[in-house]
């Protein structure tokens, strides 16, 4: 990743100072530092655009006087699965301090690490989308990545294996499934702000089309679903298993072809969906191999899964309730021989009234076009 920014530098005129600039597009700015090298940054701050700038920092220890105490940080944001409410807020700040001052600029700041080069690129066509800059998630994430080099090569093609470009789509390469689905609810959002009623749901089933080949004893899934806002498990099909219980379960074989999982589940939030093998010495989910994720938001339901469109992972709603997750929206990689080509996984959904114990997440998309 050192070689990449120091490529960069090169491109853009850059002084050797530890860090990169991109402008994605008027007034807002993607910064990227090599850790510990924050005065580059700030230097360029104070030099062009003192008295007028925010930085949103994703970088945890960033040096706040450095920054004339003009720092928003949004590290905690950045985890492993976004979190809706907070993505709206994050561009909601980003345009409000756009719009009080003519002379206002922001700076999205970040570190040369890919999980940061993820959040940030997530960030940057968010804005895009929310300020209206660009209609559609895979136009603004072509945008950006021209940005960043300016030239006619996409900043993937530096950042991975570029025999990878041929055989897959360049946002799977530089974002993950569950980032891809939730810049898929900003291109909904800014298009139509309203938000569906804040109820919890139920997640009835899991049904496999397809066992993955994980050994000679055979599959032992494991369904857990999370909150992404808690990171709390509301729900796993493990829970109040015995010892004995938990051996005389039955294991799938590849020759079964599916599998279906009662669940029963009510959920509401930002929720993580994962699938995991139980080896037989596992006595806890911390020593499952995981086989699959998913991230989702109930209250994009009846929004973003319900249509398909070319910005988004191939994940649906059919008039029965039903979401069908293929590979790509799995994060399965390509190359991932333990699962068949045409492996997907059918999650049913219903309605269901909010109880006691089950997480309740935003209410409104505030800002949007």
């Amino acid at each position: 990743m050192a070689g990449v920014l120091n490529w960069m530098r090169r491109q853009l005129g850059e002084p050797e100072e530890g860090c990169v600039t991109v402008e994605v597009q008027k007034g807002f700015f993607e910064v990227a530092v090599d850790k510990g090298r924050q005065q580059g940054a700030a230097k360029w701050l104070a030099e062009y655009h003192r008295g007028h700038f925010m930085v949103w920092s994703l970088v945890a220890e960033v040096d706040e006087e450095l920054f004339e105490n003009s720092v928003q940080n949004i590290s905690s944001c950045a985890r492993e699965s976004p979190r809706l409410e907070d993505l709206l807020r994050i561009c909601a700040g980003f345009r409000s301090w756009l719009e009080a001052d003519e002379h206002h600029i922001v700076v999205l700041l970040s570190e040369n690490d890919p999980r940061m080069l993820m959040w940030s690129t997530l960030l940057c066509c968010a804005h895009q989308l929310w300020s209206g800059e660009q209609d559609d998630a895979r136009a603004a994430f072509m945008v950006l990545c021209g940005r960043r080099v300016e030239a006619e090569y996409l900043a993937v093609n530096f950042l991975l294996d570029e025999s990878k470009m041929a055989e897959a789509d360049p946002m799977t390469l530089l974002l993950a499934p569950s980032h891809r689905t939730y810049l898929g609810y900003v291109e909904q959002l800014a298009r139509q702000p309203v938000l569906a009623t804040p109820d919890a749901v139920c997640v009835q089933r899991i049904i496999l089309h397809s066992i993955p080949r994980v050994g000679a004893q055979g599959c032992f899934p494991v369904i857990v679903l999370w909150s992404a806002n808690t990171r709390r498990q509301l729900f796993s099909s493990a829970w109040g298993l015995t010892t004995s219980q938990r051996a005389a379960s039955r294991r799938y074989m590849p020759e079964d072809c599916s599998a279906i999982f009662p669940l029963e589940a009510n959920v509401m939030g930002d929720i993580v969906l994962t699938i995991s093998n139980r080896l037989e010495d596992n006595v806890t989910d911390e020593d499952d191999e995981l086989l699959c994720r998913f991230a989702f938001s109930t209250l994009m339901l009846d929004t973003l899964h319900a249509i398909s469109t070319p910005s988004t992972p191939e994940a649906r709603v059919a008039q029965a309730g039903l979401m069908k997750l293929d590979r790509t929206s799995l994060g399965i990689a390509a190359n991932d021989e333990r699962f068949d080509h045409d492996f997907c996984v059918d999650v049913l959904i219903a309605d269901s009234e909010p109880s006691d114990g089950v997480w309740r997440g935003g209410r409104t998309a505030e800002g949007g076009r």
